[in-house]
């Protein structure tokens, strides 16, 4: 990958947020060949070069952006001038209608945006293949796994450039944890008993409205079945 130097004056009025940076150990160099090589003894034979020291490698910058056409004509009004002067120079141009000109001229954008919203964002990574197929399956191949953080990397890149800042402005922002307070052994033991004994006091009481629901079902299913024997057991009771 190659490193990112950011320019503080040309970065004036913007936001710019560091993403990654290489290990501190690693180095730069002008060479273009990164693959590895492995001596008889296991080891790499890549030299350091220079200093070491971490570079930027991933940077999001967020603020106004000014357009490389500002101040300079339409490109797509001036293919049309061009191609509007060839079709005069042909022989035939005389016997075209205006209403053709008008048609061709309709779809052209005269304007020009000068310059980018203040909430505009932009990304930049130091190198454009490490999304590639050939370079996942590479560092998939040596951990044994499917590698997938550069994938969700910009998955999270495109939800945060796309998030709506005024949607969440509105959002409330009371919150905050509830901690319980430090206990002491005894009273976390006594506060986990009582949970035990409260459960099962909970469970006796449902079970006992449970079995006193089904006699009263039991004794109403008599009554109907045998109201003469159902009397006389009221009766001894």
């Amino acid at each position: 990958m190659s490193p990112i130097d950011i320019d503080a004056t040309k970065s004036n009025g913007r936001t710019v947020t560091e993403l990654l940076k290489s290990s501190p150990e690693s180095w730069r160099s002008t060479s273009m060949d990164v693959m590895p090589r492995i001596d008889s003894n296991g080891k790499s034979t890549f030299t350091p070069e220079g200093d070491r020291g971490a570079s930027l490698l991933g940077v999001s910058i967020e603020g106004a952006f000014n357009s490389f056409f500002a101040d300079k004509e339409n490109p797509l009004l001036a293919d049309s001038k061009g191609t509007k002067a060839k079709a005069d120079d042909q022989p035939d141009a005389a016997d075209k209608k205006p209403a053709d000109d008008k048609k061709s001229d309709a779809g052209v954008i005269a304007g020009i945006i000068d310059k980018s919203p203040e909430s505009a964002r932009l990304f930049v990574f130091g190198s454009n293949t490490f999304l590639s197929d050939q370079t996942l399956s590479m560092i998939g191949s040596a951990e044994g796994t499917v590698y997938g953080n550069s994938l969700q990397m910009i998955a999270n890149a495109v939800d945060w450039s796309l998030e709506d800042r005024a949607l969440l402005a509105i959002r409330s922002r009371d919150h905050f944890n509830r901690t319980l307070p430090p206990l002491e052994e005894s009273q976390r033991v006594t506060l986990e008993y009582s949970n035990y004994a409260l459960a099962l006091a909970l469970l006796a009481m449902i079970f006992g409205i449970h079995r006193s629901r089904a006699k009263t079902r039991v004794a109403k299913y008599h009554q109907w079945l045998d109201p003469k024997r159902a009397a006389a057991e009221g009766e001894r009771a």
